[in-house]
Order: C-alpha cells, then structure tokens, then sequence
C-alpha cells in the first residue's frame, strides 16, 4: 500500500523530531545536567571550606577577645617548662611546700640539666612511640633528690602538692622511713623537674 506524499512527509517531519529530541538530550541537556550535578559537588565542597574558615575566624575573634585569658594561660604553660633552669625559684618552691604542710626539710640536692632520655615503651600504642619521642627531644630534665621529714598525712599532702606544682614534675621514686621523731617518718623523693632547650 502506497501511502500519499502528504503522509510520507508528516512520517519524515516526525521522524526529524525525534532525531532532534535525541540529540539534544544526548549534546546538549544530558552534559547541561551533569554540568549542573558537578557544580553542586563543587558548591558543596566550596561551602566546606568556607565553614571551615569560618570556625578559624570565630577561633581567632574569641581569642582576640579574651586576650588576658589567653595571655595567663601561655604564661603558666611558660612557667611550666621554661627555657632556663631557674633552680633557686625551683628551690624556693618545694621549700614553700614542705614549709606550708609543717614539714622539715632534711637535705635538698639539685643535678645539671641533662637531656631527656625517654623510656621504652612511654606509650602501650605502639604507633605513638614515634611522635612521643621525637616531642621529647627538645626537654631536659633537671634531677632532684628531696628529703622531708613530719607526720604521714602532711607528707601525702606535700607529695600532692609537688605532683599538681606549676613546674612539670615527674617523681620516679619514693623511700619512706621512720623519722627523726617517734611519730614522724621520713620521705625521700627522687624526681625530675623538667625545662625546654633550643637545639
């Protein structure tokens, strides 16, 4: 059956649509879409970043605005671990804590600064052994052997306040051993105080 030449041109006219249809979809929508999609992920990504700068920015505005704060706080952590020794002010302390528990202090000896020597394992990770070695490499530590004498509880109380003392303290051995009195003992104390150098 022979269709008439009006018919035969509407089929070719609808067949010239489709072509279209599907070649915009395939050259011009489809990569406008997925341009579209790639955008957002970029806009996404942008909008990350950007709260990341500004929690920084907020970080900044409250430090600005509590500069005396942090100011004190950088201060004592500067105390804790000061670039020099300063033994006498180190002495002065643990004399003002023995003093200030009722304790007498029987003998108070004080070594050079030595490196840091870090012992194996400092950490039960073992992955973290690394990085806490290499943190400890700009410490020295200064020894000290302190003898105090008085009754138990104001020695508990002194050993207290020599662990939470502003200096970074680490005690490595106690003696204990009657006093000088019959109700006093005698606390020897064997610790590191210890202090940052400059390679």
């Amino acid at each position: 059956m022979k269709l008439a030449k009006r018919y035969r041109q509407m089929i070719y006219a609808a067949v010239i649509c489709v072509a279209a249809v599907l070649g915009t979809m395939t050259f011009g929508v489809n990569p406008m879409i997925d341009s579209a999609n790639n955008a957002t992920l970029e806009t996404d990504e942008n909008d990350g970043l950007l709260n990341v700068e500004i929690s920084r920015i907020h970080h900044l505005e409250n430090l600005v605005r509590n500069k005396a704060a942090v100011d004190a706080q950088l201060a004592a952590y500067e105390y804790s671990m000061p670039e020099e020794a300063h033994v006498s002010e180190m002495v002065d302390s643990l004399n003002s804590a023995a003093n200030s528990n009722g304790l007498v202090v029987t003998s108070l000896t004080v070594g050079d600064p030595e490196k840091y020597v870090v012992p194996t394992p400092i950490h039960k990770e073992a992955d973290l052994q690394p990085s806490l070695i290499k943190a400890s490499s700009s410490l020295k530590d200064i020894p000290v052997t302190l003898a105090v004498d008085g009754n138990f509880n104001a020695l508990v109380a002194f050993l207290n306040d020599v662990q939470n003392s502003s200096r970074v303290t680490l005690v490595r051995s106690l003696q204990l051993q009657p006093g000088l009195n019959p109700d006093s003992y005698t606390l020897q104390i064997s610790a590191y105080v210890f202090t940052v150098f400059r390679k």
